[in-house]
């Protein structure tokens, strides 16, 4: 079993901005990036970065200088991140290991004694969960190494309810989830992937009007018609479904501020 933990550093220890957007477009970039690596679990902390990634930590050096370039040159002036990082680069050599690593990087707000997020936005759980679609075949390369992984468990992992087969009554909510399912900052503009968010919130839309989708994308009644037909993955209306439902139940300031110490928190993946 080749795995490796990877950890970059932040130069000068400046904190990363937690601003919604910023972190979307951080997330989308990285993704990008590791397209091709068998990634298992990736979360953005404050102050570094965690990547799980099936790869020896021979192997992972090509990787470091693709993600190290991508985090040197975000634009937010908050991510100081150095030229050349010194990553940490930690084999995981058995089944108890990796689970344990598995937990620790999409927990690593709770690690550290940080309220996490509640939309987990920045780790790769919304898209193990399908809330998301920007990393893929991530959710097949954790079956294939985790393969006893439940998806109660990861539902445990993001405490959230199972959300996945919510249907959407309201269409005031598509925007925002179609964006946070593609992982976009706004719905707005004429871009490949704005375009497909559209798409996929239409047909998220199972049984809303022409009219309503029409006033809640702000497109005409001739586009909701035209992107009822458009092909799609359909794990994108999915997960627009899974987003619209999550806005119902999980308010954006919304943090769980009373959280217990770390080592006495029970493992999931124990």
């Amino acid at each position: 079993m080749s795995i490796t933990h990877l950890i970059f550093p932040v130069a000068r220890m400046a904190p990363i901005s937690t601003d919604r957007a910023a972190c979307r477009a951080m997330m989308r970039k990285l993704a990008f990036t590791l397209r091709d690596a068998p990634v298992l679990a990736l979360h953005l902390s404050d102050t570094h970065l965690h990547l799980l990634v099936a790869v020896s930590p021979d192997e992972a050096g090509r990787l470091c200088q693709r993600v190290g370039v991508v985090l040197s040159g975000a634009a937010e002036s908050t991510r100081r991140w150095p030229a050349r990082p010194a990553v940490s680069r930690i084999p995981v050599e058995t089944r108890a290991h990796l689970r344990n690593a598995f937990e620790y990087v999409l927990r690593n707000d709770e690690r550290h004694g940080v309220a996490p997020d509640p939309w987990r936005e920045n780790s790769s759980l919304p898209d193990l969960l399908g809330a998301r679609v920007i990393f893929p075949g991530h959710r097949a390369t954790v079956q294939r190494f985790l393969p006893r992984l439940a998806r109660l468990q990861l539902l445990a992992l993001a405490e959230w309810p199972d959300s996945s087969k919510a249907e959407v009554s309201e269409p005031r909510l598509l925007a925002a989830a179609a964006a946070a399912a593609l992982g976009l900052p706004i719905l707005s503009g004429q871009t490949a992937g704005v375009v497909m968010a559209r798409a996929a919130a239409v047909q998220a839309g199972v049984g809303l009007s022409t009219r309503s989708l029409a006033v809640a994308l702000a497109v005409s009644d001739d586009t909701v018609l035209r992107l009822r037909r458009r092909r799609l993955d359909p794990n994108l209306p999915a997960a627009v479904r899974w987003q619209a439902h999550l806005q119902t139940l999980l308010a954006p300031g919304d943090v769980l501020v009373t959280r217990p110490d770390w080592s006495s928190r029970v493992r999931m993946l124990s």
